[in-house]
């Protein structure tokens, strides 16, 4: 039985076709890579302090209404809740919802009848379920799920049917659903 290293079956013919074979991948990698990388554009860098965080930390992005709202962390305010103007080209914090270099790291931002619905944390009432009024400009506590400090952990947000769901957990019931 022959294989691949034997003398006999190992020919010219082959190795030029596995040599081209190879170059083609080579090509195609190196061609693809710099294509991506002409097309990769810096938007904006929000943290410019280049304090310990030396990246803005986008993160939770979505669209709406001519704006891509993210959470950032521009090294002053911790990391909290932004948005981004398409047209304008203009990133700005919307609210510093644990105060000062503390973050209230907003996660699953969520659409739903206008405003934008989010869990965040601050020192008064843990992470809990806030809500943003594009109409208004005003972040606000939207409940406190587990009263206090204790943290409810809004997560898994859904619309269906012009009904908000998601999870969230008390020190009476656990997780459920809301």
């Amino acid at each position: 039985m022959q294989t691949l290293f034997d003398k006999e079956f190992l020919c010219l013919p082959f190795i030029a076709k596995a040599i081209k074979l190879a170059s083609f991948i080579i090509g195609f990698f190196a061609t693809t890579s710099l294509v991506i990388a002409e097309e990769l554009t810096l938007i904006k860098d929000i943290n410019t302090t280049k304090s310990e965080y030396l990246s803005g930390e986008p993160n939770e992005l979505f669209y709406h209404g001519g704006f891509i709202y993210f959470s950032g962390n521009d090294g002053m305010i911790g990391h909290e809740l932004w948005r981004y103007h398409i047209e304008d080209e203009l990133p700005e914090p919307l609210a510093d919802i644990y105060g000062g270099h503390n973050s209230s790291s907003p996660e699953g931002l969520t659409h739903y009848n206008g405003k934008i619905y989010f869990s965040a944390e601050n020192e008064e009432n843990g992470r809990e379920l806030w809500v943003y009024d594009p109409a208004t400009e005003q972040t606000a506590l939207a409940a406190d799920i587990a009263t206090g400090r204790n943290d409810s952990n809004p997560s898994s947000f859904v619309v269906y049917q012009d009904n908000l769901f998601f999870t969230a957990t008390t020190p009476e019931t656990g997780t459920e659903l809301y």
